[in-house]
């Protein structure tokens, strides 16, 4: 019998006997036994791969040398640094804890250091560099020693003896939080700019620089962490992944998340602070397919209790499951360590590939990177199988790197078990032994066909002109190398031929880049070398750090012309930058390049983003000249127009002439443009209403300072109150109509249409825009208005009228007077809803949401519906169980939103795991789909999902799959609820016939 076949037939005797079916004197349970998988020793591991296109894996360190290998860093001489994570995923099984921080664990962890001594390629010499280490997850070179990411703290590590052990040893921050092993800052790579970037993880934390206490601590929810190693400061930046950090050689940074094999840091939302009120996009970008639904092709069988688990998901109600564990094979479940290929040993196709670990698959893949606007398309080369696959079910590659020998090494943490022990339900826990295995570990070299072992030269002794000229080097360790060393020693005795290099046309875009950036560190870098050089290089990847690098000297009134080249750029990406760096520029003409700038990329939202990041003043005069030169009805324009209107309308002091600026533009070429101008106000009052006002707060100044724009508001307010009930019109613009009604400044004056524009015979768009008017407008009537069309409102309007209902104390009071007299049902009131309702401060309505749902325990729920699997369900009925229950906040099929996980996955779901998915969501919640609560400052409640944060705003996805950026200044309290988006209750609503339909509709293919 073939391996695969023994674990399955194993993982069905487990479940010969229904878990429903008790004697009446049940036996206790057996304890579970799962067969035990060999090691294969080290010797003979090579064999049990595949490997594509001619490649092997060499093995280069095995145990004892090694143990636990999760990320390696190369020195000056080619020694490796390879951290250890030993203490994963606890120290001590008896005292973990669930779903909190482990205090209890010890520091086990480990930095090693491993050396080649006869250059063979294969590592002979291991020493322990440094021991007692809490989660050790990579380490970054730095002036004869490395500084290491040992959650909860960073610290700085020498040897000063050369005895291979280091005897300096110095916390530099602590505050990482030690809570999902998984989910752990890790990583720490140089970037061009001589600063170290760390993968924040997902954990967050609150840093403390112990170097300089009075700095004030760096919090961090979903972003990555800068460090300046001069100056010991750090900062929060973009990013907010699980674990994997790299960069191509031009700088652009990678992550990778479970489900998200590789995403890339689109642009640094720092240059969006001079107009903290744009609505950013979010700056990590998935470049491959996401998803539940990736498929991995391992050729290793699943370990049994990864069988067993995915089939008996939920047997006895006190087990734990995660969504993302749902089947034993086959899918995407653990991206990892994804690092760009940036050697010299590999045929050429391959420079600049993206390669991805699966844990849990034994296996790796590579990507493809193109150009993609102003980012990049990841894409799989390898048809149906994987690049690197083990037969080896111990085979854990969690990370690489760009070795000195032009190869990547594989960190292959080799262990029988990977898996969060979260994610088991506690008898499988029981069962295995998560830390088997603790005592091996190996590293490998991906190595080519025909590759010839090199020996490794020792960088540390180079004069600095031997340094500067392995820029020109093609194997990337040596080029990054000597970009450090020359950092470090800050000598200026090369500048003058690293200035000679930039006017050299053949130095090639390595050589350039790094001349560029290594003389900016040196603090010789002017604007002739830039300008009259860099700029106009006929490499788009030199223009692209010219134009980073030019951002101090942009101070004149009008850039040089080859700065100016830049805004019509061939690459969009140069563009795009060009613009963001000029948007903050402390002395520029706006009006000048506006042309450039917006009318040659307005089709572009990037683009649009970037034109967005000038200061109000601008962004007024620009839309000025958008409608005085451009076609300012075509859809890229219009777009561009309204977002300015959001933003101008968002600043908080009316007195600025920005917003008067602005409208009084959209008046004067309102009868040339009227539907830009209508876009243009729409955006404005979107923006008003995020401080509660309406335009008709300005009429009376307009009314004194500029009659005409105050003339055209009245006419507008008018003519949309006729013509928002015109079915004759198009939907869009009777969604137009009525987000202008707004401009009315007695709203008791239009309830009677609203009223009329929210019946059953409305499309979703009139109804959906009626609910957001009404809350935009705080109307007195709006709770009236919703609950008295409530029975008619399909899912998008009956979620969008929850969170408007739930928003504000006086409005939760009719919705719970409104379940408390039966108009509507406790299970129809969302999680997201709940959560906002449970948030009110005023303490008599809060207890009685707290009475209103309190629910049954899950174990006596889950017991309650167990017929459900046996009942044969009808999938035509499901589906509309699913349109009524589901639809708002999942997609299946082409139906829903993509809110919480797509329920595709449901397919390879059991019966019992989907009856515990749907009635106890909470038994385990993804960091993914954990539901954060934001307070702001007028008193609303926002809750969603956060995708992402800066300096100026977070990114929240809120229940009707809309992300919206928050500016932090808005924004009172920002915490966790713990719980899923997903609500406890759906008992209330769903009868057990009905579930069984829903679970039969959503195992239809």
């Amino acid at each position: 019998m073939k391996p695969h076949s023994l674990l399955l037939s194993f993982a069905a005797s487990l479940l010969c006997v229904s878990p429903f079916s008790f004697a009446q004197t049940p036996a206790p349970p057996k304890p579970l036994d799962f067969p035990s998988v060999p090691a294969t020793p080290p010797e003979k591991a090579a064999s049990t791969f595949e490997v594509l296109d001619g490649f092997t894996m060499d093995l280069v360190a095995a145990e004892p040398l090694v143990t636990d290998p999760v990320a390696i860093t190369y020195d000056e001489y080619g020694r490796a640094f390879v951290c250890e994570m030993n203490d994963y995923p606890y120290t001590d099984k008896a005292k973990h804890k669930v779903s909190q921080e482990n205090p209890t664990d010890l520091a086990i962890g480990k930095v090693r250091l491993l050396t080649d001594t006869d250059g063979d390629g294969v590592y002979d010499r291991s020493t322990i560099f440094a021991t007692d280490l809490s989660w050790p997850t990579g380490a970054a070179c730095w002036k004869g020693g490395i500084i290491v990411v040992a959650t909860p703290d960073i610290w700085y590590l020498k040897d000063t003896d050369n005895d291979g052990v280091a005897d300096v040893r110095q916390k530099l921050f602590t505050g990482l939080k030690k809570l999902n092993i998984q989910a752990v800052a890790n990583n720490p790579i140089w970037g061009l700019d001589n600063k170290i970037y760390i993968a924040g993880g997902t954990n967050g934390g609150t840093v403390q620089n112990l170097i300089h206490p009075d700095e004030k601590p760096v919090t961090i929810r979903r972003a990555d962490l800068k460090l300046d190693p001069v100056t010991m400061k750090i900062e929060a930046t973009d990013g907010g992944a699980r674990f994997g950090n790299t960069r191509d050689d031009w700088g652009n940074r990678f992550l990778c998340n479970i489900r998200n094999p590789c995403q890339h840091i689109v642009y640094n939302t720092k240059y969006l602070s001079l107009n903290p009120y744009v609505s950013a996009i979010n700056p990590l970008h998935d470049a491959a397919e996401a998803g539940d639904q990736l498929p991995v092709h391992r050729i290793s069988p699943p370990e049994a209790w990864r069988v067993l688990r995915a089939d008996r998901w939920s047997t006895d109600p006190t087990n734990r499951m995660p969504r993302s564990e749902l089947v034993g094979t086959g899918v995407v479940t653990s991206s990892a360590g994804i690092t760009i290929y940036r050697g010299d040993a590999y045929p050429q196709d391959y420079r600049g590939m993206a390669f991805v670990a699966d844990v849990a698959g034994n296996l790796f893949y590579r990507l493809k990177l193109t150009p993609d606007s102003v980012t990049f398309k990841a894409t799989r080369v390898d048809g149906d199988k994987e690049f690197c696959a083990s037969r080896d079910i111990w085979f854990r590659p969690v990370n690489f790197a760009n070795a000195p020998d032009g190869c990547l090494h594989v960190c292959d943490m080799y262990r029988e078990a990977i898996e969060h022990p979260w994610s088991l339900p506690d008898d499988i826990h029981a069962a295995i032994d998560l830390i088997k295995g603790i005592d091996k570990g190996r590293i490998w070299r991906l190595t080519p066909k025909g590759y010839k072992t090199r020996k490794t030269e020792s960088l540390a002794d180079k004069s600095s002109s031997e340094l500067v000229k392995l820029f020109s080097h093609p194997n990337a360790w040596h080029r990054d190398t000597a970009h450090r060393l020359l950092f470090e020693r800050q000598d200026k005795s090369v500048v003058p031929e690293l200035k000679q290099l930039l006017k050299w046309d053949d130095s090639g875009p390595y050589v350039e880049v790094h001349s560029m950036w290594t003389l900016n560190s040196l603090g010789a870098l002017d604007e002739e070398d830039l300008s009259h050089f860099a700029l106009e290089d006929r490499e788009p990847e030199i223009r692209e750090s010219a134009t980073i690098l030019y951002a101090p000297f942009l101070t004149s009134a009008y850039p040089p012309s080859s700065f100016d080249n830049r805004l019509k750029d061939e690459s969009p990406r140069i563009r795009f930058l060009a613009t963001l760096v000029l948007a903050n520029s402390k002395s520029t003409s706006m009006t000048a390049l506006f042309d450039q700038v917006i009318l040659r990329n307005k089709d572009d939202p990037w683009m649009r983003l970037a034109t967005q990041a000038f200061r109000q003043s601008d962004l007024a005069v620009g839309v000025e000249t958008t409608l005085r030169r451009g076609n300012p009805d075509s859809p890229g324009l219009v777009t561009f127009i309204r977002e300015c209107g959001v933003m101008l309308g968002s600043e908080p002091d009316l007195k600025k002439t920005s917003a008067e600026y602005f409208l009084a533009a959209l008046a004067r070429n309102a009868s040339t443009n009227p539907h830009s101008a209508e876009q243009g106000l729409l955006g404005l009052c979107e923006g008003l209403a995020r401080h509660g006002r309406s335009p008709s707060d300005l009429l009376e100044h307009l009314q004194v300072t500029r009659k005409e724009t105050a003339a055209w508001l009245r006419s507008v307010s008018q003519e949309a109150q006729c013509q928002a009930g015109d079915d004759s019109l198009g939907t869009d613009e009777r969604v137009t109509k009525i987000g202008l009604m707004a401009v009315e400044p007695d709203i008791t004056k239009i309830q009677p249409a609203l009223q009329k524009l929210l019946l059953p015979a409305e499309p979703d768009a009139v109804r959906l825009a009626v609910i957001s008017l009404l809350q935009r407008t705080r109307a007195i009537a709006m709770p009236q208005l919703l609950l008295e069309a409530w029975s008619t409102l399909t899912p998008a309007p009956r979620e969008a009228a929850l969170q408007a209902l739930a928003s504000r104390a006086e409005w939760i009071r009719a919705l719970i007077s409104a379940v408390e007299n039966g108009r509507v049902k406790p299970g129809e009131i969302s999680a997201t809803a709940r959560t906002l309702m449970l948030r009110t401060p005023d303490t008599v309505l809060k207890a009685r949401v707290e009475k209103l749902f309190s629910t049954s325990s899950r174990g006596e729920v889950l017991a309650k519906y167990q017929p459900a699997l046996t009942i044969p369900g009808d999938a035509k009925r499901g589906k509309v169980v699913f349109t009524t229950v589901c639809a708002a906040c999942h997609r299946f099929k082409e139906e829903g939103r993509d809110v919480g996980p797509n329920l595709a996955t449901t397919l390879a779901w059991t019966p019992e795991q989907m009856l515990t998915n749907i009635l106890d969501p909470n038994r385990e919640v993804s960091p993914n789909f954990a539901q954060y609560l934001v307070e702001l400052q007028d008193g609303r409640f926002l809750v969603g999902m956060l995708t992402g944060e800066s300096e100026a705003s977070i990114m929240l996805k809120d229940p009707m799959s809309v992300e919206q950026s928050v500016i932090r200044s808005q924004i009172k309290s920002l915490k966790s609820t713990g719980l899923s988006l997903m609500p406890e209750g759906l008992e209330s609503v769903l009868t057990v016939e009905q579930l069984a339909d829903l679970m039969a509709y959503l195992r239809t293919k």
